[in-house]
């Protein structure tokens, strides 16, 4: 009787160990998924973010230069838009937490608990 009992206890221990190691792995290849996902998302936004600041730093010396033959003095024009994106910096900066912090939150825990109900609040 105490040998059986030995046996099953021993058999129930390498279960439990399979079980853990198999839990392990399957987080593992989550995590390899979710990271890979993240890089490959990351490089590609960062690529277009990279070309967007060359259009957006060719349209504001276009839009100076406009503004300068307006006004007649190029000063002016550069000065405009340069008032102009203190502004949009200011905004951007008051507006940091519902643009950055809360949608970063938002996908770091869809990342950590994607079964998770409440992950959308």
């Amino acid at each position: 009787m105490q040998e059986k009992i030995t046996r099953e206890m021993g058999d129930l221990k390498k279960e439990f160990e399979e079980y853990a190691k198999t839990q392990v792995d399957i987080t593992k290849l989550h995590l390899v998924g979710e990271l890979s996902r993240f890089h490959s998302g990351f490089l590609f936004k960062s690529a277009i973010l990279y070309l967007l600041i060359f259009v957006l730093l060719f349209l504001s010396v276009a839009a100076a230069i406009f503004i300068g033959e307006i006004l007649n003095w190029y000063v002016y024009g550069f000065a405009i838009m340069g008032g102009f994106y203190i502004l949009v910096t200011l905004l951007v900066w008051l507006l940091r937490k519902p643009l950055f912090e809360q949608p970063a939150i938002k996908r770091f825990m869809q990342l950590m608990y994607p079964n998770s109900i409440n992950h959308e609040e």
